[in-house]
């Protein structure tokens, strides 16, 4: 399986690999469209994406190593945002809810028996909408410190649905195909 396929590459070509990959999520933060308290970004994307193809320890060695960068106050997170403020602010949920979520799609597309090419983009599609259930829990569970319950669903899950499940369907398609061209090399 694709997911994990960077633990048989030297030291350096990881390290290559670990660094495009902080890029490639510093880049989908940035494109954003700024919501109020939560912007819509395409970050869960970069998760998706980063979990299929470093798989859950590098995957999530990416992640933490994005989030350490925002809090040293590096404009890495949404809108150039940087610092500890924001962990700790009305989002620093869905960014910690990234580090777990990477981590679960990781391992779950690295589990072979989870994934035969029956039915794949289904099980891929369900094994994203989990993780990107995860970013959801922990992302409202903060944000309702700020918000309360009721207006962190209204405000941090409802306006995000549509364009969620499209990036799941996106990232589904790619690592589907990624997932079935690499067996054929192999």
């Amino acid at each position: 399986m694709l997911s994990g396929a960077i633990d048989n590459l030297s030291f350096a070509y990881k390290i290559a690999v670990l660094v495009i990959l902080n890029i490639f999520l510093i880049v989908c933060s940035q494109i954003s469209i700024p919501l109020n308290p939560v912007p819509m970004t395409l970050q869960t994307l970069g998760i998706f994406l980063i979990a299929s193809i470093a798989g859950p320890k590098y995957g999530t060695l990416v992640v933490i190593s994005y989030i350490v960068e925002g809090i040293v106050g590096l404009p890495v997170f949404a809108n150039y945002k940087g610092g500890i403020q924001v962990l700790l602010g009305p989002t620093g949920g869905y960014l910690l809810g990234f580090i777990f979520a990477t981590f679960l799609i990781g391992s779950l597309l690295k589990n072979q028996s989870i994934l035969p090419n029956k039915n794949l983009f289904i099980r891929i599609f369900f094994i994203l909408l989990l993780g990107n259930t995860v970013i959801y829990f922990l992302g409202i569970l903060q944000l309702s410190l700020f918000v309360g319950i009721e207006n962190s669903i209204k405000l941090g899950i409802l306006p995000f649905i549509i364009g969620d499940l499209a990036k799941i369907s996106l990232a589904s398609l790619i690592i589907e195909k990624i997932k079935t061209k690499w067996e054929n090399i192999g």
